[in-house]
């Protein structure tokens, strides 16, 4: 190919390498991602190419985990307590899921299961199996999780329990302090997780 074959062009202001002349006008070349793409089409009108440019931008803005619309997804576990408010047991986007705190809440009957840590924190964690499952996930899709305790003292005991429910690799985790937690439970648990499904 001799150099009256090619010629030079321009995309978002930079100098590109030189592309085959086309005896078609009605296309020309078009750099996509770093790499040199076949020619594009040139729209004869103004619609048509807005309507182009509108998809482009949709392909371009796409979740890097390819969820479609919608956006966002409400999970509703049998197995777990059901919401005591305005908010979701968990929501899978973006190819993650977020769970609500978990408090210890017998899924049954509703009521706060004992006073000892020890038994709320293992109610807590198995309210939170149950929302993951009914997810399609499991402890091993954890990625971070934060406990919210009334009181430091009870962190031993939490973390003793919270060992049983997860293996290496484990999860982030942040543990906080708190003034009070909703129906007086003495622990509570949120997750985020990778979400196998959707």
């Amino acid at each position: 190919m001799s150099r009256a074959d090619v010629r030079p062009f321009r995309d978002d202001g930079r100098l590109l390498i030189a592309s085959k002349a086309f005896p078609n006008e009605d296309v020309r070349p078009s750099r996509d991602d770093g790499r040199l793409l076949v020619a594009r089409k040139v729209f004869p009108n103004e619609d048509e190419r807005m309507s182009a440019a509108r998809a482009h931008a949709a392909r371009r803005t796409a979740s890097p985990f390819g969820y479609k619309e919608p956006m966002k997804e409400a999970i509703r576990a049998q197995n777990a307590p059901a919401a005591i408010g305005p908010y979701s047991q968990a929501v899978r986007a973006g190819g993650l899921l977020f769970l609500s705190g978990q408090i210890p809440l017998d899924p049954v009957t509703g009521a706060i299961v004992g006073d000892d840590i020890a038994a709320q924190t293992e109610r807590v964690l198995q309210n939170v199996a149950a929302v993951l499952e009914g997810a399609g996930a499991s402890f091993d899709d954890v990625v971070k999780t934060t406990i919210f305790v009334v009181d430091m003292a009870d962190y031993p005991k939490v973390n003793e329990v919270y060992g049983r429910f997860f293996r290496e690799p484990y999860p982030a985790r942040s543990t906080v302090q708190v003034a009070a937690l909703p129906r007086a439970a003495r622990v509570e648990v949120e997750v985020v997780a990778v979400s196998r499904a959707g």
